[in-house]
């Protein structure tokens, strides 16, 4: 977010960075991860996304990433409740995989 054009907005702290940041956190390798980032965002979520999607690897984790076409970052949160959404057929498609229930 330091890196965002919303970084004077949010006056984030490199002490809150690095409290809240999940990238230097450890994981349990045996959770499944699907980082979604929206095709409209600005390029720092991209590289958040990819890099944190790399750190979940370097764990062990099973990660897999979806770009969602036409979104940006507040209309994909919002979507993942919306029915036939790209957002809302990836989050069943992640709840499927991890419970064993078929769609």
């Amino acid at each position: 977010m330091q890196e965002s054009f919303l970084a004077p907005e949010i006056a984030i702290t490199d002490e809150e960075v690095e409290r809240f940041s999940p990238i230097d956190h450890r994981f349990d390798p045996s959770v499944t991860v699907q980082i979604s980032v929206g095709a409209d965002e600005t390029p720092p979520f991209h590289s958040q996304a990819a890099a944190f999607a790399e750190h979940l690897k370097n764990q062990g984790l099973g990660v897999s990433r979806t770009s969602l076409a036409g979104v940006n970052h507040m209309s994909s949160v919002r979507d993942l409740g919306v029915p036939d959404t790209d957002a809302a057929r990836s989050l069943v498609h992640l709840l499927a995989s991890v419970s064993g229930v078929s769609q």
